[in-house]
């Protein structure tokens, strides 16, 4: 069985479905419900299928979601232009629409993340510019902000966010956004911050 839900940022139907013991959440492209309703029927067709063994997924294919959603039909991943994203908030978007496989709970807790970093540093920035300096002030503006419950935000919860930080620059350097290795880690101890929290 599949699922569908309108993602509330873009606009889009999500799709949600099972395979081989892996979850997938793959963009309708759409934000009509009767186009997301069609790639469901058609999604839960592929995978009954898949299933009672009447069609084979071939070996090789880049990626199981895409080819389901295809019908089957789709002999490789399409080959999409990509612009080369610089800013903070157009890259932390693009990160988290790449990262719809996790657990409910894990996107909840980076898009908090991310609201709080693009809010910082701004979503214009661009993201290559941040040094160890802005990197610094982040941490000592946000642990002496209020949090929700009367008290300081704590070093955890600020360790956190800079941890979703890191991993959304290694994401964007991994595919050319940006070259340079991220302000956080201490590159004479690669194990080690270079913040102080």
């Amino acid at each position: 069985m599949a699922s569908i839900w309108k993602d509330s940022r873009s606009g889009n139907f999500l799709i949600k479905f099972h395979f081989a013991s892996k979850r997938f959440t793959r963009s309708c492209e759409s934000q009509k419900e009767k186009d997301a309703k069609g790639i469901k029927a058609a999604v839960e067709e592929t995978l009954g299928f898949l299933n009672t063994g009447r069609l084979t997924m071939p070996e090789g294919v880049a990626d199981p979601g895409v080819w389901i959603m295809s019908g089957g039909k789709l002999n490789e991943k399409p080959r999409i232009e990509t612009p080369r994203l610089t800013m903070v908030g157009e890259i932390c978007e693009a990160y988290r629409q790449d990262q719809l496989d996790k657990a409910d709970t894990t996107l909840k807790g980076e898009l908090n993340h991310v609201n709080h970093l693009k809010r910082q540093f701004g979503e214009r920035t661009v993201l290559e510019s941040l040094r160890l300096e802005a990197m610094q002030k982040y941490v000592n503006d946000r642990t002496s902000a209020d949090n929700r419950f009367g008290g300081k935000v704590s070093g955890s919860t600020v360790k956190k966010e800079l941890t979703t930080f890191m991993q959304v620059w290694d994401w964007a350097r991994q595919r050319g956004f940006v070259k340079l290795p991220c302000p956080i880690k201490d590159q004479h101890r690669p194990r080690k911050w270079a913040v102080k929290i």
